[in-house]
């Protein structure tokens, strides 16, 4: 279960602000921000060539 929740993005997001608003390290979350955005591009990605091959219909 350890290395599923290693594995969450949330977990990441979590490790992220509890370093940078209690130790004020920031090396956590450019990965974290990086990941969130490379997801969403993906995703966003992905739907627009679902909506082109419906709208082709």
């Amino acid at each position: 279960m350890k290395i599923l929740t290693n594995l969450s993005p949330l977990t990441w997001e979590n490790d992220a602000v509890i370093k940078m608003v209690y130790a004020n390290d920031l090396s956590a979350l450019f990965p974290a921000i990086g990941f969130n955005i490379g997801a969403a591009l993906l995703f966003m990605l992905i739907a627009s060539v679902i909506f082109r091959k419906k709208e082709g219909m």
